[in-house]
Order: C-alpha cells, then sequence, then structure tokens
C-alpha cells in the first residue's frame, strides 16, 4: 500500500514539473511573437491629375506587445500606378508603444479609376492595404489668353506675364511641353516642377524684342500636365521716329569778320515711348559751326532737343553746307546758305 502511494505521488510530480515545462514554453513563445496594431487598412487618394504623383498617406505600424521588435518585412511592394515605401519600418527596433510609418503614394498616368492591396507580412504578421484613386485631367485657369505687345522700339524689350493658376480640386506636379518659341519673342516660367495647390499659380513671362520694323503675330501652345492653352501674341517693331525740323538755314549777308545771329534746328521726339538720344554726324566745316544739347538726353513723346548753328564769313562770297548725320538712326541733312559781304 505504501508502495502503490510513493507511485502515485512520483507521477503526481512527474506531472507536475511536464505542465511547467508546457506553460513555461508557451510564456517564451508568446514574450517573442511580436504584436503589432496596423491603422488604417484602406487608403483613398481621391482624385488626382494624371501626370502628377499624389502626397504620401502614412499606415502606422505600433507595437502593442511587451518586449521590443527589430522589424523584418517581406512583401508589400505595389506595381504602378500606387507605389509603397517600406523603409520607414524595415530594419526598425520598435519599443513597446513605439511605431514606425508605411508611405503610399498615388501617381496615375492617366484618367480613369484604380485599385489595388498591399499585402505582406511583418515579422510574421501578415497585412492587407486596400488602395484606391481616380486620375483626373488637371485643370487651370491661364490668363491672360491675348497679349499686345507693341509698339516697341526695335533693338528694345518689353514683357508681359501671364498666370497659370491650379483651380483643380487637388495639387498638381506642374510638368509642361511646348514652352519654345521664336524670335522675337522668348519665354520663362517659373512652373515647371512646381507642386501648385488648388488656388495656387505660377507665371510665365513672354519677352518681344523685335530686330526689325513690322508687326510681329504669334500663338504659343503651352502644354501643362495635359491642358494645352493658346495664347496669341502681337507686337510691332518701330523705328524711333523723330522729326527735325526746319531743313535749311539762311544766314543772309554777314559782314565778314562778324558772326551771324545763330539758328537753331528743333529735334522733337514722335514715338509713343521715350527715347533716349543718340546721333552720329551732323558736323560742318567754317565759316559754319554746330553744337547740340540731345545727344543722352531722354525725350519723351512731344519733347524736344536743339542743334545750334552759326555763321561766321572770312571773306567775300557765297558760301554753303550741309550738315548729314542720324537721331536715333533717323537721318537728317540740314541745308546752310550765307554770304559774306
Amino acid at each position: 500500500m505504501q508502495r502503490l502511494r510513493r507511485v502515485a505521488l512520483y507521477g503526481l510530480v512527474i506531472g507536475s514539473a511536464t505542465a511547467a515545462i508546457a506553460f513555461g514554453a508557451v510564456a517564451a513563445s508568446s514574450a517573442v511573437k511580436p504584436s503589432f496594431l496596423i491603422t488604417p487598412t484602406a487608403l483613398a487618394f481621391g482624385p488626382v491629375a494624371a501626370g502628377s504623383t499624389s502626397a504620401a498617406q502614412a499606415v502606422t505600424i505600433k507595437n502593442v506587445g511587451s518586449a521590443d521588435v527589430v522589424m523584418s518585412g517581406s512583401g508589400g511592394a505595389l506595381a504602378p500606378p500606387f507605389n509603397a515605401d517600406l523603409s520607414g519600418c524595415d530594419g526598425a527596433t520598435l519599443a513597446p508603444g513605439a511605431t514606425c510609418q508605411m508611405l503610399y503614394t498615388f501617381a496615375p498616368p492617366g484618367v480613369g479609376d484604380a485599385i489595388a492591396t498591399a499585402t505582406g507580412f511583418w515579422n510574421g504578421k501578415k497585412y492587407q492595404i486596400k488602395l484606391s484613386g481616380t486620375g483626373v485631367i488637371p485643370t487651370f485657369n491661364v490668363s491672360p489668353a491675348k497679349i499686345n505687345l507693341g509698339p516697341v522700339l526695335v533693338g528694345k524689350s518689353t514683357q508681359q506675364v501671364v498666370t497659370v493658376t491650379n483651380i483643380s480640386p487637388t495639387p498638381v506636379l506642374m510638368s509642361g511641353t511646348g514652352l519654345d518659341i521664336d524670335p522675337p519673342y522668348t519665354l520663362t516660367e517659373d512652373c515647371s516642377g512646381v507642386m501648385l495647390t488648388p488656388g495656387q499659380s505660377c507665371h510665365m513671362t513672354y519677352t518681344y524684342t523685335p530686330t526689325e520694323v513690322g508687326h510681329d503675330n504669334v500663338d504659343s501652345l503651352p502644354n501643362w500636365d495635359g491642358q494645352t492653352t493658346t495664347i496669341s501674341l502681337t507686337g510691332s517693331g518701330v523705328g524711333p521716329t523723330v522729326l527735325v525740323s526746319p531743313t535749311a538755314l539762311q544766314f543772309g549777308n554777314v559782314t565778314t569778320g562778324t558772326s551771324a545771329p545763330t539758328q537753331t534746328v528743333t529735334v522733337t521726339n514722335l514715338s509713343p515711348f521715350p527715347i533716349v538720344m543718340s546721333g552720329t554726324g551732323g558736323g560742318v566745316s567754317l565759316p559754319f559751326t554746330k553744337s547740340e544739347n540731345c545727344t543722352g538726353k531722354t525725350l519723351n513723346y512731344g519733347q524736344t532737343c536743339q542743334m545750334t548753328f552759326g555763321f561766321k564769313p572770312t571773306v567775300l562770297g557765297r558760301a554753303s553746307a550741309t550738315s548729314n548725320g542720324t537721331w536715333n538712326g533717323v537721318s537728317f541733312n540740314i541745308k546752310l546758305l550765307g554770304t559774306g559781304v
């Protein structure tokens, strides 16, 4: 009887030890098996302009276990138009309560709906993230669509700015084509590569530099993210218009050795814009003299400057000369007559 009790007691001890080992194995397994909270499990990108990339959206992974976890993942990759960036989690050590993020973007190449599911594992725990988005044609307000840049003095330049405003409901990464234009026009812009949020604007600047007199009309066809706009440009190259008057001066009879009263020729700016006076030629030889107050002077429309001529005969007889020259490219010929007596 005592022997049977000892056997029974021995069996109880053995069974208890076995149970302890089994529970210990469960506890150890629970200590190393990670536990995560992954939120959200669905991302909606909404309308995104075709040809651009959405702002990134994040899925947060939180370590809700009781031990540190070194993150190790597999799967989760996506085919275009979606993209996954898992680098923020892969290899990271998450303490209990700590988080990391997976980032997703949507880059539709065209118009239409797109859906996908990102499936992967983090340290053996499976996850699924549903993604959706719609590619839409971006809409811009481009203003003005008609530009008159003339008249412009040949060799000078003038500019006008065209504003491009994003009036779509989504941010647009600006990508343009058709941004070249033939002389005498040039185009610069501050749009390419810029992310325009709804309501934001960028600019195209047209410069007109005529090289000859005449009309210059052309259409510019910029295309921003699939939207082509026609911008009509007009301009006129003009030469500097000045009036030189009179073109003949009579000094009459002047006693030799004395000077006749000076006479003035007036140069008037008839251009619709200011001009800086620049002249060549116009000199005369004795017994005539010439001076002027035009060179370097800025004349607005209707303003004048003067050339002043004199006559001082040293011999008897008739004298004549011609003052030939240009003012800002406009030729003048002034005939001078006088007689020494």
